[in-house]
C-alpha cells in the first residue's frame, strides 16, 4: 500500500441528517445523574473533571476541526491545536459543550483540551499509522464523535489495533460513537466503534446502529454499543459520556482512599464502574434463557442499548465504594460492600470469588466484568482470554449452589445470574428482586495457555436497610459484670460492656466467662439471621470465643461460631439462612458468648470487653 493510498480516509461526524435543538443544560446533567450526585455530595463537593486533560478528536467540517474557543460555554479553557490552525466547526462546538462545557457538561472543570483532526490523529498526530507505536498521550481520555473507514478492512483493523494498544499500554479511556439511525453495522461504522477496549456510545431512543461487530474485522459478533445517553445524536451522547468519564477520573485521583491507589485510575476500573453503574430501564434485557437455562446468557448486553443509560451518581458510588479484594477460594464469612470494585490478576484456569451477605431484598444487583485485549507491538496479532461471570448461593460450609434453572426461581425474580459470552471482553449480570441470603460471585478464566491477565469487576446494589433486633437484657452465667450496659452494645463505637472471668469445672474452661444477651425482633420474616459480635479480652496471649444461639425447639444452645480473641477488637459475623429454630414465636433470640483462656495458673482472671452485639432477622 502506497503512502498516498494510506492517506485516503473517510471520516465523518456521527451526526443525524438533521440537527435538533439540544436539550436544556439541567436536563442533560440530570439525565446522567449529575444533579443527583450534587444533591448526594452537597453542592461544591462534586467532581468536575478538574485537572483531567482530555483529547477532542473531530472529523473535518468544511476544513475545520475545532470548537469556537470564544463560546461562552468554553471560556477560561486552554486549547492546544494539535493538527494545526483551524476555524470553528459547529459540530465540534456542540460536542465540546456536552463534553466539557461549563453549563452542559458533567465535567465543567476540564480546562486543558488537546484538539485533533481525525485523519491527523489516526496518522502522525497520535496513532502513528504507517509508523512506529502510538505517541504518548498527554490527555487521559479521547472523545471520537465520528465514524469512518479507510474502505480497506485490513487498514481499519490495524487502526483499531493501534487504538486498543494505546488504551492498554497508556491506561487511556476512549469514548467513541456509532452511526445515527436504527439498523445493523455497516462498513462506515468500523472506525472507531469496533475496537475492544473503548467505550462505544449510542442513544437512549435506540436510533443508532447496533448489534454484533462486523465479520470483516477482528472479533466478529461482539456487542456494541456499550452504553447510551438520552441525546438526539450519537455525537452529543458520546461527548456526554466523555464528560462523565472525566469526572470519574478526577474522583479516582482525588477521593480519599482512591488517591493513593493506582488501580482506581486504570482504564479497566473506570470502564467497569461506568458500565456497572448504568441505569437499566424496565424493558432492558440481555435475553437470558428459560427452563434449565433460566438466568444464563451468552450475550452480556441488551442488543440495542448495551448496559443502558449512563449515570454518574451510581458509577461514583461504585468507585468510591473502594477496592475490595476477591479470594482464590470460596470465602466462608464476611461480605463485600454494596458498592465497590476490584482490579485483579487472574491466571489461566483460575477462579476469583466475592462473597455478599444481603439482609434485605435487593430490587437490583448490577455486576460488570471487563478486561483488555492485548495487541502485539508490531500490530500483527492480538490475544485475549475468555472470562465468565456467575452468581451462586453458598452454604455455611462454602459449597456453591447453582441458581440456573428451577433452583433460581425462589431466589431471583428476573435477569441473569450467569454471563458466558465467548467473544466479548465484558460480562454483565443484572438481577432483579434478589432474595436475602449469602451469595458468591465467581469469575472464571478458561485454561488458555496465555499469561496472567488483569481484569476489573464492579458492582452495585442498594445498602441493607433492615433494623436490628432490640437488645432486651443480659445475664452473666460465669464471671461478673464490671461496667457498661446494653446501650454500649448497640454500635461499634469503643463503648464497652465489661466483664471479669470466673472459674469453670474443667481445666480447658477453668478460666472462662459466659454471658447471654437477649434480643427481640419485630420482623415477621424468618428467612435470614445475621449475628455480629465484636469483642476483646485483656490477656496478652489471647484466648478462644465460642458463639452459640438457643434452639427454640430443644431449648439448648447450639454453637454457630468459634474464633480466636485477643486484645484488639475482633468482629465475628455469621449469616444463618434457616433461622426459624433460633427465633421464638414472639421474636426472641438468645445469644451465648463464652471467652476461654487456658493457663496453668489457678488464681488467674481476665477481663472481657464487648463493643457490639447485633442481631438482624428478616
Amino acid at each position: 500500500m502506497t503512502a498516498s493510498a494510506r492517506r485516503r480516509w473517510l471520516v465523518t461526524p456521527a451526526i443525524a441528517l438533521f440537527l435538533a435543538l439540544p436539550t436544556l443544560a439541567d436536563d442533560q446533567r440530570g439525565n446522567v445523574g449529575y444533579l443527583d450526585l450534587i444533591a448526594r455530595l452537597g453542592s461544591g463537593n462534586e467532581p468536575t473533571g478538574a485537572g483531567v486533560r482530555v483529547g477532542h478528536v473531530e472529523a473535518p467540517q468544511a476544513g475545520s476541526y475545532a470548537p469556537n474557543t470564544a463560546d461562552n460555554h468554553l471560556l477560561g479553557k486552554t486549547f492546544n491545536f494539535r493538527s494545526g490552525a483551524s476555524g470553528a466547526s459547529s459540530h465540534a462546538n456542540t460536542v465540546a459543550r456536552h463534553m466539557y462545557g461549563t453549563s452542559w457538561s458533567a465535567a465543567p472543570g476540564v480546562d486543558v483540551i488537546d484538539l485533533y483532526e481525525a485523519n491527523h490523529w489516526i496518522q502522525s498526530g497520535f496513532l502513528n499509522f504507517g509508523g512506529g507505536p502510538p505517541l504518548t498521550a498527554e490527555a487521559s481520555l479521547f472523545n471520537c464523535s465520528w465514524i469512518g473507514t479507510t474502505q480497506n478492512n485490513a487498514l481499519d483493523n490495524e487502526i483499531l489495533r493501534r487504538a486498543d494498544f494505546a488504551v492498554h499500554t497508556q491506561h487511556l479511556i476512549m469514548c467513541v460513537g456509532v452511526s445515527n439511525g436504527a439498523g445493523a453495522f455497516i462498513n462506515a461504522d468500523q472506525l472507531m466503534s469496533h475496537a475492544y477496549n473503548h467505550v462505544t456510545v449510542g442513544r437512549s431512543d435506540g436510533e443508532h446502529h447496533a448489534g454484533g461487530t462486523r465479520s470483516t474485522l477482528d472479533g466478529p459478533g461482539r456487542m456494541k454499543p456499550d452504553i447510551v445517553v438520552p441525546e438526539n445524536t450519537t455525537s452529543w451522547a458520546t461527548g456526554v459520556v466523555s464528560g462523565v468519564v472525566a469526572s470519574l477520573i478526577e474522583t479516582a485521583r482525588e477521593w480519599p482512599g482512591l488517591d493513593n491507589n493506582s488501580n482506581a485510575r486504570r482504564s479497566e476500573t473506570i470502564k467497569a464502574a461506568l458500565l456497572a453503574g448504568a441505569r437499566h430501564r424496565a424493558a432492558w434485557t440481555n435475553n437470558p434463557g428459560s427452563g434449565a437455562n433460566r438466568g444464563v446468557t451468552a450475550t452480556p448486553y441488551d442488543p440495542v442499548f448495551g448496559v443502558d443509560e449512563a449515570n454518574i451518581d451510581r458509577s461514583h458510588m461504585i468507585l468510591t465504594g473502594l477496592e475490595q479484594d476477591g479470594a482464590t477460594t470460596v470465602p466462608l464469612s464476611g461480605s463485600a460492600a454494596p458498592a465497590g470494585w476490584d482490579l485483579f490478576t487472574i491466571n489461566a484456569g483460575q477462579s476469583r470469588y466475592y462473597r455478599f451477605e444481603f439482609l434485605g431484598d435487593k430490587p437490583e444487583f448490577s455486576v460488570l466484568l471487563t478486561w483488555h485485549r492485548r495487541v502485539s507491538a508490531n500490530f500483527g496479532s492480538f490475544s485475549m482470554p475468555n472470562l465468565d461471570l456467575e452468581l451462586f448461593a453458598v452454604t455455611s460450609g462454602g459449597s456453591l449452589i447453582s441458581l440456573r434453572g428451577d433452583p433460581g426461581i425462589p431466589v431471583f425474580g428476573s435477569g441473569n445470574i450467569a454471563s458466558i459470552s465467548a467473544v466479548d471482553n465484558v460480562e454483565h449480570l443484572f438481577i432483579r428482586d434478589l432474595a436475602p441470603g449469602a451469595y458468591v460471585l465467581r469469575v472464571t478464566r478458561a485454561s488458555d495457555g496465555l499469561e496472567p491477565w488483569d481484569a476489573a469487576l464492579a458492582w452495585l446494589t442498594e445498602p441493607d436497610s433492615v433494623d436490628p433486633a432490640a437488645l432486651t437484657g443480659f445475664t452473666m452465667i460465669r464471671g461478673t459484670h464490671t461496667g457498661g450496659g446494653l446501650t454500649d452494645l448497640t454500635a461499634s463505637d469503643n463503648q464497652y460492656l465489661r466483664t471479669r472471668s470466673g472459674f469453670g469445672n474443667t481445666f480447658t474452661d477453668l478460666h472462662s466467662m459466659e454471658i447471654i444477651v437477649n434480643a427481640q425482633t419485630a420482623s415477621a420474616n424468618r428467612r435470614i439471621l445475621q449475628l455480629t459480635v465484636e469483642s476483646s479480652i485483656s490477656h496478652a496471649a489471647g484466648g478462644t470465643a465460642r458463639i452459640r444461639l438457643r434452639n427454640r425447639n430443644t431449648t439448648q444452645f447450639e454453637q454457630v461460631g468459634i474464633h480466636a480473641v485477643g486484645q484488639s477488637d475482633f468482629v465475628f459475623r455469621t449469616l444463618i439462612t434457616n433461622p426459624a429454630n433460633y427465633v421464638g414465636s414472639g421474636g426472641e433470640v438468645d445469644v451465648s458468648i463464652r471467652h476461654i483462656v487456658v493457663v496453668p495458673i489457678f488464681a488467674f482472671q481476665f477481663n472481657s470487653f464487648f463493643d457490639e452485639v447485633k442481631v438482624v432477622v428478616n
